[in-house]
């Protein structure tokens, strides 16, 4: 009888010292978004790529991803990762693969001018030899619509023998607008015209002269 006491002591406390198992923690995973640059112009594309990062492991290339724009307004994303520029600002670029994610800002900004919308000073009516009260005002749009800051416009008179007093040649300001000198319009009566300039782009103001 002792020695059965002595046998379920000793079974008792080899398990104890020995018996038991730990389990290592998994490696934490991280998924990186790369794309060729972190600013575009609107109306271009970039192409993102997720690659999945476990532990000390080189990164693979992740799996089942779903992509997501913060502002759909600004940059939209592809099934496949393939980032469209709209409207100028900035949005981040998410990539989820099972339950991780990662996040990319990108930066959009206005692309090739396609319109001068005549902003200001068009059609106006004045005695002839006067100066219109008003000045020529452009702004430089692409094509979906984001203005263009720092580029310059030229304005020169086209019609009408009137003057227009300096700057010919004027930046468009922090508000997108390239602002003219005043117009004094020519000495005869009717329609005078002022055209502005920018590379190829062109605009033709109107006033009439009485």
């Amino acid at each position: 009888m002792r020695s059965a006491c002595l046998s379920f002591v000793l079974i008792g406390s080899l398990s104890a010292c020995g018996g038991g198992s730990t389990t290592e923690p998994l490696p934490a995973a991280t998924l990186t978004i790369t794309a060729p640059a972190t600013t575009m112009a609107s109306g271009t594309t970039l192409q993102a790529s997720a690659m999945i990062t476990i532990g000390a492991a080189a990164p693979v290339p992740a799996t089942n991803v779903t992509w997501s724009s913060s502002n759909r307004d600004i940059v939209t994303v592809s099934p496949d990762g393939l980032i469209t520029g709209a409207v100028a600002g900035s949005a981040n670029i998410t990539a989820q693969s099972g339950t991780t994610s990662g996040l990319f800002t990108i930066k959009v900004v206005p692309g090739e001018a396609s319109t001068l919308f005549k902003y200001a000073g068009d059609g106006q009516v004045g005695a002839k030899g006067s100066t219109l009260f008003d000045p020529l005002c452009i702004v430089i749009l692409d094509a979906k619509g984001n203005m263009l800051i720092g580029e310059m416009v030229t304005y020169a008179v086209a019609t009408g023998d009137g003057t227009l007093q300096p700057p010919l040649t004027t930046p468009t300001d922090s508000r997108g607008i390239a602002t003219s000198g005043s117009w004094k319009l020519g000495p005869n009566a009717g329609t005078q015209t002022v055209v502005a300039t920018y590379k190829t782009l062109s605009a033709t103001f109107s006033a009439t002269a009485q």
